[in-house]
């Protein structure tokens, strides 16, 4: 058996819902993102069978030949209309795709989605248009807020000073402060101004 598996390994079968109350699809055409940390996204979609069968009818040899792509638009600080993107990138998708995680690359960002079909002249065509998301920031917030501020002797506890950065929390107290504090967040040294 294990011989014969090398040469005819088991056929993918049609995925099995894992709470039998859930339908594997719910028979419409969607396209959604969701935040998974600051540089990465994650997009799922559903295409009904009647959309891709208009669409073949529609654009005929072209459809045949046509890349299934999902385009990310980088939209940070714009009312987007469809053609005004900061920047995009495409990925090609097979046919049997139906989510994707995203490298977006930039933290901080808003970002949308079309799942559409590239065109052999380069055309794009959108199937669908997905929702507006904002990734986080990578480090911590820059807003603070003065409830929940540590005061200093209580930092210095909590951090373990003079582990590696001296042996007294008041001798150079400000040096290991921000050492610590740009430490944790971008892991590069701190600069002096």
């Amino acid at each position: 058996m294990a011989e014969s598996a090398k040469y005819y390994p088991p056929q993918p079968q049609a995925p099995a819902s894992a709470y039998p109350d859930l339908p594997v699809k719910y028979g419409r055409d969607m396209l959604v993102l969701q935040v998974r940390d600051p540089w990465w996204i994650h997009s799922y979609w559903e295409l009904k069978d009647r959309t891709l069968e208009r669409l073949r009818r529609e654009l005929k040899d072209d459809f045949a030949k046509a890349k299934r792509v999902l385009r990310v638009y980088d939209i940070s600080f714009i009312d987007f209309n469809g053609s005004n993107a900061h920047h995009f990138f495409d990925i090609l998708l097979n046919d049997h795709a139906d989510n994707w995680y995203i490298d977006t690359g930039s933290p901080g960002r808003s970002w949308c989605a079309d799942l559409g079909l590239l065109l052999a002249d380069g055309r794009f065509i959108t199937i669908l248009r997905s929702n507006t998301v904002q990734t986080p920031l990578d480090g911590p917030s820059w807003i603070t807020d003065e409830e929940w501020m540590i005061p200093d002797d209580l930092f210095a506890k909590l951090y373990g000073v003079g582990v590696g950065l001296g042996s007294s929390p008041m001798k150079g107290k400000k040096p290991w402060k921000v050492h610590l504090r740009g430490g944790i967040s971008s892991g590069s040294p701190v600069r002096k101004k």
